[in-house]
């Protein structure tokens, strides 16, 4: 089955933003607002700092200050919160998702939730979909900024 990804995308932009709008600053919100936008791209982290408004090294720097995931892994973040919300509907295959974010098969969007979440996407369909992912992202900054 396809996947409407504009659809799912835009979605997921509006859900991400109230979610994080009052616990991020604002260019960390910017640039998860952007990875989450651009998922479905072949985004650089150049051009993630380009739509966030900095220069590459200013763009780092501003992310590292406020222990922010560094940009690599905001981009995996991006597709992972995406992802989510496409597959929160339940009717979209895994495969159909990844291939929908430009990913080279359902494989590849399994490792990537492996990797950050240590689930698979099936496993957060079933756990609360885009809400759960929500949930695991702010945890992940919570620790962050607790330890750092």
């Amino acid at each position: 089955m396809g996947v409407d990804s504009a659809a799912g995308v835009a979605r997921t932009v509006v859900v991400v933003h109230a979610a994080f709008c009052h616990r991020l600053p604002r260019l960390a919100l910017r640039a998860l607002v952007e990875a989450v936008r651009g998922a479905g791209e072949p985004l650089s982290v150049a051009e993630l700092a380009r739509r966030s408004g900095k220069q590459r090294r200013s763009f780092y720097r501003h992310l590292r200050l406020t222990r922010f995931p560094p940009p690599g892994a905001l981009l995996a973040w991006g597709r992972i919160l995406a992802s989510s919300g496409m597959l929160d509907d339940g009717t979209a295959s895994i495969e159909a998702v990844a291939l929908a974010l430009g990913m080279s098969d359902g494989a590849a969007l399994v490792h990537l939730y492996r990797h950050h979440l240590g689930i698979t996407p099936g496993e957060v369909r079933t756990s609360g979909g885009l809400a759960f992912t929500i949930s695991a992202l702010q945890g992940l900054m919570d620790r962050d900024m607790t330890n750092g």
